[in-house]
């Protein structure tokens, strides 16, 4: 009888440790997958081209303010090019692609997908209108 009860208490605490342990792997895994996404995301993010504002070269259909920060765009500011064409301060669009979403602020269209590298031409300051 010792010997049943004795393996009775064992099935007992395996079946009751098992979900816990199953719930740990599965968060520790999913928290390895979250940090691989936001490594390659921000990796991926310095991909797409960038340019150098000038007032005075600016079109009149383009946007004068960064819809990130909200800030005007100064001559000599840094922008970054997302593939939906839209434009804002580096620092400010990388921070919100590898922090927050992976849209457009602006379009909502998806920006980096897990399988793909952008395929914009990489021209480094390229100045507005040229």
């Amino acid at each position: 009888m010792s010997v049943i009860k004795d393996n009775l208490l064992y099935i007992i605490i395996v079946v009751s440790l098992l979900p816990t342990v199953i719930i740990i792997f599965v968060y520790v895994l999913l928290r390895v997958r979250q940090r691989q996404r936001h490594q390659q995301s921000f990796g991926t993010v310095d991909y797409f081209p960038t340019k150098i504002f000038y007032s005075s070269k600016r079109k009149e259909n383009e946007p004068q303010e960064c819809v990130v920060c909200l800030e005007d765009y100064n001559d000599g500011d840094k922008l970054r090019i997302l593939p939906c064409k839209h434009e804002f301060h580096v620092e400010c669009i990388d921070s919100f692609l590898t922090t927050r979403k992976n849209i457009c602020p602006i379009c909502k269209r998806t920006v980096l997908s897990n399988e793909e590298i952008p395929t914009l031409p990489s021209q480094e300051d390229q100045e507005v209108g040229s």
